[in-house]
């Protein structure tokens, strides 16, 4: 297990080629502490497997609206 500091410059690397290759990590925010794994079928897969279910929604997290605009087309401004 390694572990990496959000600081430091190789970290964003180190996790985008993780991410990249379809691959889950754990890690933090400055609130949560979880699972990533990309937004694809497989990351959705993966989640399942190692979390053992597949009934309840999962979280995702984004930088701004713009961001959260690619995943619904359901937004209100606000």
């Amino acid at each position: 297990m390694s572990i990496l500091r959000w600081n430091l410059p190789e970290t964003i690397g180190t996790l985008s080629s993780i991410i990249a290759v379809g691959d889950v990590f754990a890690g933090t925010t400055d609130t949560v502490l979880g699972l990533f794994a990309p937004t694809t079928q497989h990351g959705f897969d993966q989640l399942n497997t190692l979390k053992g279910r597949s009934e309840k929604p999962y979280l995702i997290l984004v930088a701004d609206k713009e961001q959260a605009l690619m995943f619904s087309d359901q937004f209100h401004d606000a």
